[in-house]
C-alpha cells in the first residue's frame, strides 16, 4: 500500500488484518515499527486470542528460536550447508572463500548435524568454534555420528599438523564470519536456541 506517511496506510492494514482474523482465516502481520502490533492486540477479538502467536525478535527474554542448523533429513542437511555457504559468498567478498574455506565449513557442519541425529544433542551455530578448537569435541561428535564422510573429514583435517591448513590456524579464518552471530546479544540466543527448527 503506497502513499504518503500519515494518510493512513497502517490503519487500513490492521483493519483488514482484523477483517481475516475475525472470519476465521490465519494471517500474518510483519510490523517492523511496533505500533501496529500493539492496536491489533487492543483490538483482537477475545476468541481468536488463543490463535495468536506473536514474534517479537527484539525480546531478549525469550528470544525467537532460529536453529539455522536444525534438520531432518540428510537431504535437508545438504541443502542447508549449502545455502549457508551460498550466503555467505553473498555477504562477503567472493574471493576470500576458496576451497579449504568450502571444505573445512562444509566438514564442520555436515559433522555438527549428523551428530544431532540422534536427538539428544541439538547443534546449533555456537558449537562451530569449538568443533575447530577442541579434540575432545571432535571425537564426541563423531562417536555419535553415523556419516562416514564427516568423520573421514575430521581424520584428514586432524592429520594435518603444519602450516595454514592446521585446524586451530584456519579456525579464524572460518569463525569470523559468524562473528556476529557469536557476540550479538540479540542474535546469539537466537542462532544459539536448539529447540525450533527454521
Amino acid at each position: 500500500i503506497f502513499g504518503q506517511t500519515g494518510v493512513g496506510q497502517s490503519t487500513l492494514m490492521e483493519s483488514m488484518f482484523l477483517d481475516d482474523i475475525r472470519v476465521g482465516r490465519a494471517a500474518v502481520f510483519i510490523d517492523p515499527h511496533g505500533s501496529s502490533v500493539r492496536n491489533i492486540m487492543a483490538r483482537l477479538p477475545g476468541n481468536r486470542r488463543r490463535d495468536v502467536l506473536l514474534l517479537d525478535l527484539d525480546d531478549r527474554d525469550f528470544p525467537v528460536p532460529f536453529n539455522l542448523l536444525a534438520c531432518k533429513s540428510e537431504r535437508q542437511r545438504d541443502i542447508l550447508v549449502d545455502d549457508l555457504i551460498s550466503s555467505l559468498v553473498r555477504l562477503y567478498d567472493p574471493g576470500m572463500f576458496g576451497p579449504m574455506f568450502e571444505r573445512y565449513l562444509r566438514g564442520a557442519l555436515q559433522l555438527l548435524m549428523s551428530a544431532g541425529e540422534t536427538g539428544d544433542f541439538v547443534p546449533t551455530l555456537l558449537e562451530l568454534p569449538r568443533f575447530f578448537l577442541s579434540r575432545k569435541f571432535r571425537q564426541y561428535l563423531v562417536s555419535r555420528s553415523s556419516d562416514a564422510q564427516a568423520c573421514d573429514f575430521v581424520a584428514e583435517a586432524e592429520a594435518v599438523n603444519y602450516g595454514d591448513s592446521r585446524l586451530d590456524s584456519i579456525a579464524p579464518y572460518i569463525t569470523s564470519k559468524f562473528s556476529r552471530f557469536f557476540y550479538d546479544g540479540l542474535l546469539r540466543p537466537m542462532v544459539g536456541h536448539g529447540d525450533l527448527a527454521i
